[in-house]
């Protein structure tokens, strides 16, 4: 008694002391903003009070966070299962272990989702969307989702600066809360509407039952240490007490292919125990590993070759006993496929190919677990051990972080340019996560890391690696690998491994090109159409856009073990969309193997590798797969497959055929000469007899090059529509046009009735329409693959000519080069200004006067530019200048192998080889007879000027600039053109020539001329009128140079005053000798001589500017070729790519060398500067003026193409324009 009073006593004491204690002592650290708190309010206080005789919360997370934290995720877990009254969906479970009778209707469906664990891992992203997809497959099984508890925290880390305490409790707290899995709860779809007489289909026992509510347990993954095993037991525990009545286990996972032993002893260990009579059924959508990743019980296996396992067939699957299926492709086997396809199809050698792989983890140990092992070795054939293999350091989220953070490349900026319509890639992620040790050195670790990234980037360029295939757990440290060798090694062929909407992207300033991906799910919206039955079957198609091949294999995996009501043929991309030819049985239902483009914003199909839609060839091909990968499904109806006809043209595309069929109406109209288009293009018009054959031929190559251009940019189909009629009317205006060109082309004495030459004509344009119909149907016949090859090269190649700026077009890059060349023939239309009527006259008799220029001098040069060519020597000379461009262009092309390498064909090959060649040889053409012609006016003309006493004339001529000289239209319909001609009549109109012979009767004639210019007279007329004109003014010329040269006799001047700008001074004209014969100094008195030698000056300057327009011509034009040229090679992703930006940039080092030589010549000449004003012998504004603009647009194009983040910032401008017309 007196123990228990003393009990009593000190207990009271206690309580006391503690109750002052707690009153006075000070605040204790408060979580109310950790998420520690949060959860403890929701999990324990959700709407309740607890009792007064309960502890409270900060006490009970204060003695023991674990426990608090598990009895949190415990209320959360029991309340989720059964909430509280009036849930759509109840599960209320009783208490103990054994499932009591009485509960027998509240089981539930039970399934295992297991999925990247959020907060562990990097891979919270992967996390949220295999979620999504989970639930769209379970949706489309005719689920309905009804509630979810996940136990991961949404709510950020506590900060350092909270107490240590605290961040310990919060650890404690939260770890033991993901000590528990997620729940995700669907509803039973409903039920099907039947008569009442009818019954619905017996339940299988054992089996999901579509009545009753699903439960999905989610259970975290982990790239390194596997599944979570408190989550996974914990989850078998629930699936013993709420579905003790299922006999199949049905696991949708694991998430990565290193999972698979963790996973197989959690099974060994459960079957033991909870699980000995269930079976379990595993779908995995990401493991890559053909060797069934240690889950299978190899007792069960049967061997049907050496190494080779199967488990059960296919055909009882997902019934069979402890059976098995990835929805990814067995890594080994996709690497060796596309690594053969390479050397086959790509023509490369082993030696030029590269795999670049993530270390650490055992996805990343599958390329190189061959290495090890013997086996592997020696069934690798010679080529493939020499493929080179290299890794990378995994998870590299510090320097992504590190990159965004300094905005590097343009990783971090707000936005990609003026007009974005898209979001930037946040690549921040600075936590540590447990799938890897940790990082201390945080801030010396991203230089290290990029260093390393360098020196991967350093032995691609070292080895001369033409392809790097790239593998990677996380997307994001995939594409930010993909975009550091992209830039580092622009000229290297990026093979992914699998597809991601990431890679689609241009709004993150993303450099995309010449990057490939290899995947059995293309993520391509068509091919859910292309690959179901026929729209008769199914009228309705449910298409679903997926994020990343891995996520589509996740839904298919869901959808393959709980296919609903729905069957399993309808499950989407799960077919080859090539369609089997007759007689070759049942459709093998397995998806193969895609070989991708990455364009402008999609994925685009190449070729599907290595095997084709016939069962024979997927046999053969099926003898090194995995048959637990994709696994085959037989018994599906044929798919209705790709049809190329059936697929509309985008809208650029069309608007492009428009513009196009508008250019040839309007190239027609011009060939027929309609009045109305006089005034349009008059470079078409034929001013004189002599340049109509030459214009007559251009004409026809025009013709023919747009006709080209016409037909490539969309092939026949059997039912036309609106495009193709746009298309045959362009043809047909084309066709027209050339017979009437070909016709003029005949002499006169052909020429017969009007009535007869039409209908003639007419007869012949329809046999010529028919022949190009014809020739349209063969060249697209011609080019596309052979249809011998079941890989779907040449339906492919149907499809992605259609976009013609997808960045993936086949045909494209012809259209660009033939372009190029109709530009060319366009500035060759306007260059024949040099015939018998309009090519300036120099004076023809110039004796006695040294180092003067006379027509008779100058007569090679102006045989270069005149048409028909005045002898042989000149024909001669442009051919061997020709045919030298020709030979060495090829011995260099053939030596260092610049033929276009693509995967669709040699005939494509062929076309690409020869349009490109000639492109080239055109702009080289261009470039030498434009530093020809300057070199020969500079010899025969203004150096002999210079040397003449005629320079001082050139003193005189004012209100002539650089832009005057050089900036002027060519057309000879331009009176600009002739400017200094011009000024030469006016100046007849004056009395300061004096009494020149001929003088009155060019006055005459010049006055007509003008007359019969403004009464509208014909073009014919006009030029022979000015052709007369320009006879006597050389004749005038004459007259007046030799007077001139009669009176620099008598002068008495210093010649190297005549050497500055400006006309003579008064010194020089008072030192002038002055004759003693009164009547003749009265003459001269009237006569200035500065006024004659101008006069002579603008006579000489006349044929000079009309050199220069023609060197300016050809220059411009080269340089606007070369841009065209660096377009179409970069505008398509040809293997040799490396190969041919190198000659790109030869090519520019000769077209800069050429122009800036030719130009910095001219500027730097005497004679031009006199008249410019300017300084001889040195380089001024208008040099740089002249310079950067033909300089810099193919210097940007080249840039472009070697540098693509420059072409990604610059196009992402065009990109609100772009999306408005798509």
């Amino acid at each position: 008694m007196a123990s228990r009073s003393f009990l009593s006593g000190l207990l009271a004491v206690g309580m006391t002391a503690t109750a002052l204690h707690v009153a006075n002592a000070p605040a204790a650290p408060s979580l109310q903003d950790t998420p520690a708190a949060s959860h403890g309010s929701t999990a324990l206080n959700r709407g309740r009070k607890p009792a007064l005789s309960m502890p409270s919360w900060s006490d009970q997370l204060d003695r023991d966070p674990s426990t608090a934290g598990e009895a949190s995720a415990a209320k959360d877990f029991a309340e989720t299962l059964c909430p509280e009254p009036g849930a759509a969906t109840r599960i209320c479970i009783p208490d103990g272990t054994g499932l009591q009778p009485a509960a027998a209707d509240m089981q539930a469906n039970v399934v295992f989702a297991i999925v990247p664990d959020p907060i562990h891992t990097h891979l919270a992203l992967w996390f949220d969307r295999s979620i999504d997809s989970l639930e769209d497959g379970l949706t489309d099984s005719g689920w309905r989702y009804d509630r979810n508890w996940l136990p991961w925290s949404l709510d950020p880390v506590s900060p350092s600066s909270v107490k240590f305490k605290d961040r310990e409790q919060e650890r404690l707290f939260l770890s033991k809360r993901e000590d528990y899995p997620g729940i995700i709860i669907f509803r039973p779809p409903p039920l099907p509407q039947v008569p009442p007489e009818a019954a619905l289909p017996a339940q299988v026992p054992g089996e999901i039952d579509p009545q009753k509510p699903l439960v999905v347990f989610v259970i975290g993954d982990s790239p390194t240490s596997g599944v979570n095993q408190t989550q996974f037991q914990k989850a078998v525990g629930q699936f013993h007490r709420i579905a003790a009545g299922l006999q199949t286990l049905k696991i949708i996972g694991p998430t990565f292919t290193g999972s698979g032993p963790s996973l197989s002893a959690l099974l060994a260990e459960a079957k033991k125990k909870d699980l000995a009579a269930v079976r379990v059924n595993i779908a995995s959508g990401s493991v890559s590993d053909g060797r069934c990743g240690n889950l299978l019980d190899h007792g069960r296996l049967q061997e049907v070759e050496k190494d080779l396992f199967q488990c059960n067939d296919a055909s009882v699957w997902p019934h069979a006993v402890d059976t098995f299926a990835s929805f990814d492709a067995d890594f080994v086997w996709q690497i060796r496929q596309t690594e053969r396809y390479l050397m086959e199809k790509g023509g490369l050698r082993p030696d030029e190919i590269a795999q670049l792989n993530e270390d650490e983890s055992s996805f990343g140990g599958l390329a190189t677990s061959e290495v090890s092992d013997p086996t592997a070795i020696s069934k690798t054939s010679e080529k493939e051990k020499r493929i080179l293999k290299l890794t990378y350091p995994r998870n590299i989220s510090h320097l992504r972080s590190a990159y965004q953070k300094n905005g590097v490349w343009g990783f971090g900026g707000t936005s990609s340019g003026t007009g974005s319509i898209s979001l930037n890639l946040d690549f921040d992620d600075t936590s540590e996560a447990d799938d890897s040790v940790p990082s201390f050195a945080k801030g010396q670790l991203p230089v290290s890391q990029e260093a390393t990234l360098g020196q991967v980037s350093a032995i691609l360029e070292q080895r001369h690696i033409k392809a790097v295939i790239l593998s990677a757990t996380d997307v994001l440290d995939e594409l930010f690998v993909a975009q550091i060798i992209a830039r580092q090694n622009p000229t290297i062929a990026i093979i992914i491994r699998g597809t991601d909407d990431l890679f689609l992207r241009s709004g993150d300033r993303g450099v995309y090109h010449n990057m490939y991906a290899v995947s059995p799910w293309p993520l391509i919206p068509k091919n859910a159409i292309w690959s179901q039955q026929g729209l008769e079957e199914h009228p309705g198609v449910n298409v679903r856009v997926f994020a990343s091949s891995e996520i589509e294999g996740l839904y298919t995996a869901t959808r393959f073990l709980l296919p609903g009501s729905r069957a399993l043929d309808t499950l989407q991309d799960y077919r080859s969309p090539i369609q089997a030819k007759e007689g070759q049985g049942a459709w093998p239902h397995r998806p193969p193997l895609w070989l991708l483009a990455i364009g402008h914003g999609a994925y685009w199909p190449f070729a599907l590798l290595p095997e084709g839609a016939g069962p024979a060839d997927a046999a053969e091909a099926a003898k090194g797969r995995s048959p637990f990968n994709l696994p085959i499904l037989s018994g599906v109806a044929k798919p209705v497959g790709l049809d190329p006809d059936a697929e509309p043209l985008p809208t650029t595309t069309q608007f492009m055929i428009f513009v196009l069929c508008m250019l040839c109406l309007l190239h027609a109209g011009k060939c027929f000469d309609v009045g109305v288009l006089r005034r349009v293009a008059p470079r078409y018009r034929i001013s004189e007899p002599a340049v109509r054959a030459p214009k007559r031929w251009l004409q026809i190559a025009l013709s023919v090059d747009a006709a080209l251009i016409l037909a490539l940019m969309a092939h026949p189909v059997a039912h036309l529509n609106f495009v193709h009629y746009l298309c045959l009317l362009g043809e047909a205006a084309l066709c027209a046009a050339l017979v009437w060109s070909a016709f003029d082309l005949l002499p006169a004495r052909f020429h017969v009735k009007p009535r007869r030459t039409h209908a003639i004509l007419a007869v012949v344009g329809c046999i010529l329409f028919c022949l190009d119909l014809l020739a349209w149907r063969q060249l697209w016949h011609f080019l596309p693959p052979s249809t011998l090859q079941p890989d779907g090269l040449r339906e492919f190649f149907y499809y992605r000519s259609h976009f013609a700026l997808s960045g993936a077009s086949p045909v494209f890059p012809l259209v660009l080069a033939l372009t190029g060349i109709g530009i060319y023939l366009l500035a060759q239309l306007d260059r024949f200004t040099f015939g018998p009527r309009l090519a300036p006259r120099l004076p023809g008799d110039v004796s006695g006067i040294s180092n003067c220029p006379s027509e008779a001098s100058v007569g090679y040069l102006t045989g270069l530019l005149s048409y028909p060519a005045p002898s042989l020597g000149v024909m001669r000379t442009k051919f061997s200048i020709l045919c030298g461009l020709a030979v060495l262009a090829a011995i260099c092309g053939a030596l260092a192998h610049l033929a276009p390498l693509t995967f669709d064909g040699w005939h494509l090959r062929v076309c690409a080889d020869a349009v490109m060649f000639l492109l080239l040889i055109t702009i080289f053409w261009d470039l030498v007879m434009g530093h020809y012609l300057w070199r020969q006016l500079k010899d025969v003309c203004l150096e002999p000027l210079e040397l003449s006493a005629l320079r001082r004339g050139f003193n005189s001529v004012s209100g002539m600039t650089w832009q005057d000289l050089w900036i002027m239209p060519q057309s000879h319909t331009s009176l600009r053109q002739y400017q200094s001609f011009i000024r030469a009549l006016e100046q007849t109109e004056r009395a300061g020539l004096g009494h020149v012979a001929g003088l009155a009767r060019l006055k005459t004639n010049a006055e007509r001329l003008w007359l019969r210019r403004a009464e509208g007279a014909s073009l014919d007329e006009i030029t022979r009128r000015f052709s007369l004109v320009q006879r006597l003014t050389a004749r005038v010329a004459e007259t007046v140079l030799h007077q001139q040269h009669t009176a620099w006799a008598g002068e008495r001047v210093r010649t190297t005053a005549a050497d500055e700008p400006g006309p003579l001074s008064e010194s020089e004209e008072a030192e002038t000798i002055r004759p003693s014969d009164p009547a003749l100094a009265d003459a001269q008195q009237a006569v200035s001589p500065v006024i004659r030698e101008e006069w002579i000056s603008l006579i000489f300057l006349h044929y000079i500017r009309m050199v220069l327009t023609h060197i300016r011509s050809r220059l411009l034009t080269a340089a606007i070729l070369y841009l065209i040229l660096v377009w179409s090679i970069t505008s398509y992703p040809y293997l040799n790519r490396h190969v041919l930006l190198i000659a790109l940039s030869v090519v520019f080092g000769i077209l800069a060398v050429v122009i800036v030589t030719t130009y910095a010549s001219i500027n730097r000449d005497p004679i031009l500067n006199r008249t410019t004003k300017n300084k001889a012998n040195k380089l001024d504004f208008d040099f740089y003026f002249k310079t950067v603009p033909i300089i810099g647009l193919p210097l940007l194009g080249l840039i472009a193409s070697q540098f693509p983040e420059i072409s990604s910032f610059v196009f992402s401008w065009l990109e609100p324009s772009m999306a408005a017309v798509k």
